[in-house]
């Protein structure tokens, strides 16, 4: 039996922390970042983006997904 989704070590996942009107305030690969960055910003949005990347250049995979409801979730629970 396989896995539902195959892993990718070529993957980079980047999380971005944006106002509510989408004006970006963080982008990173840091979860603890991102939650800081989402806790100290009344109203943000939090999206994850999917990225190939070789040694020269890095690709987006698919759209970002806005996941700001998990996270919110996630910060009332405290991680």
């Amino acid at each position: 039996m396989s896995n539902f989704y195959s892993t990718n070590p070529d993957l980079i996942y980047l999380y971005e922390v944006t106002d509510p009107q989408g004006l970006a305030l963080w982008g990173g690969e840091r979860i603890e970042d991102m939650f800081d960055w989402y806790g100290r910003s009344q109203g943000a949005r939090v999206f994850i983006s999917t990225w190939e990347s070789d040694e020269e250049d890095a690709q987006l995979v698919g759209r970002p997904i806005e996941i700001t409801s998990i996270v919110a979730s996630k910060a009332g629970e405290g991680k």
